[in-house]
């Protein structure tokens, strides 16, 4: 079957209409992700309370890949919503825990310490 010039005139005003549509979406899904990872990377401090060290707990400074008692770490301290605050969200057994003014990302298995990945320092301010 021949096809006249202006069926494919049309096929081919539609072929570019779809390309151009799959590209703004691309851009569209790039910018979104350009535009939401600083705030991942720069988290601001947050304002709060002074922390009340828990008995028979040292409060220290910790570095990535030390072990954070499992005792030294109760509820109270433990960041929750973590995204909201320009942290990494928690996935799995990995959990934000605040200890002093620092925040400290780390693995917590059942019944072992937990090994600590990433320190934020003076990410609590009053």
């Amino acid at each position: 079957m021949e096809r006249d010039a202006g069926t494919l005139r049309q096929m081919l005003y539609l072929k570019m209409g779809l390309a151009l549509a799959m590209l703004l979406v691309a851009v569209g899904a790039g910018y979104r992700y350009l535009t939401y990872k600083p705030s991942t990377i720069f988290p601001t401090p947050i304002v709060s309370a002074v922390y009340e060290p828990i008995p028979g707990c040292p409060v220290r400074e910790y570095s990535s890949l030390d072990n954070a008692p499992v005792a030294c770490l109760v509820d109270r301290y433990h960041i929750t919503h973590a995204k909201n605050y320009g942290l990494q969200g928690e996935y799995r057994h990995y959990v934000w825990y605040r200890i002093g003014d620092d925040a400290y990302w780390m693995s917590c298995e059942p019944g072992e310490d937990c090994t600590i990945f990433q320190v934020r320092r003076k990410f609590f301010v009053r």
